[in-house]
């Protein structure tokens, strides 16, 4: 009887952290709109700043190379992603590079209580673009 019991627990308590595990149901990529920087002025992307409250950061795919990121993940709800290019050669022409990397979970494609600073430099000065959620999208 005993034998039994201590079976059913070890059973019950691996099929409950195999289900805390599980990756939710619902996972949306973040996608920018296209934005034209001023290539032949070397406009180049060197961060990129995230706000959400709509869901939860469940990865990243692809970041670019030489690229460090940071999350904050306050117990308010509000989470913020940071990343910034290690230097001037991983800055980027092309801000779609970042389309589909950031993986959000717990969060509806009509989400828009999110916002993205991006942060551009062209060698002595320095630009920001804010895109709210109605100029982003998220999708599968």
């Amino acid at each position: 009887m005993f034998k039994k019991l201590l079976l059913i627990s070890i059973a019950a308590s691996g099929l409950c952290m195999a289900t805390a595990d599980a990756a939710p149901a619902s996972i949306l990529r973040l996608y920018l709109p296209r934005l034209a920087l001023a290539g032949e002025d070397g406009e180049r992307l060197t961060e990129f700043k995230l706000t959400q409250a709509c869901g939860e950061f469940w990865g990243l795919t692809g970041i670019p190379k030489d690229w460090s990121v940071e999350i904050i993940s306050p117990s308010s709800g509000t989470a913020v992603l940071h990343a910034s290019a290690g230097h001037g050669a991983s800055s980027l022409f092309d801000v779609r590079a970042w389309n589909g990397v950031v993986r959000i979970a717990g969060a509806h494609a009509s989400c828009k209580d999110l916002s993205v600073v991006l942060v551009t430099e062209t060698g002595d000065r320095r630009k920001e673009y804010q895109l709210s959620g109605r100029e982003l999208q998220l999708r599968k």
